[in-house]
């Protein structure tokens, strides 16, 4: 699979990369939106999942990934994100787009959303929390059962 990656942390980026790379994906690291935009103008690549921090040096991630998802629906999101607030949250669920609180392992968020179990329909609608025990991540991933499932028959 194919992840553009948006960290703005040298050594978080270079971290989760690795853990993502190790799982046999094909990553391409964005420190900032602008880095992140040049990727998704590139006619040559195909991305099937972002995974963006909120808070980086030119912007932030959940406005990113709004707009994001509006100009390419079929591109999965994924926040990741140490500093979300209560608003953040019911903003992110309500857009049905996932999130995950740091500190979490990159791998884990790609077998977290791989394990989602399927909701009716292509909506990306809210289907429920699935926190584990910790409580650290929420969202919506039924949705993106499909689109692991059409890649892994690719």
């Amino acid at each position: 699979m194919r992840i553009l990656f948006i960290e703005d942390e040298e050594d978080l980026s270079a971290l989760g990369a690795e853990q993502l790379r190790s799982m046999g994906h094909e990553v391409f690291e964005a420190p900032d939106l602008e880095t992140a935009r040049i990727y998704l103008n590139d006619p040559t690549l195909k991305f099937h999942l972002i995974i963006a921090d909120h808070r980086l040096p030119d912007g932030f991630g959940i406005d990113f990934l709004i707009h994001q998802t509006k100009v390419s629906p079929q591109i999965p999101s994924v926040i990741v994100s140490g500093c979300l607030t209560a608003a953040d949250a019911a903003l992110l669920t309500r857009m049905g787009i996932p999130y995950f609180r740091k500190p979490v392992l990159y791998s884990h968020v790609v077998r977290k959303l791989r394990q989602a179990p399927p909701v009716d329909g292509d909506s990306k609608s809210y289907d429920g929390d699935y926190a584990d025990d910790d409580e650290r991540e929420s969202g919506s991933t039924g949705w993106l059962r499909g689109i692991f499932d059409r890649f892994r028959r690719d």
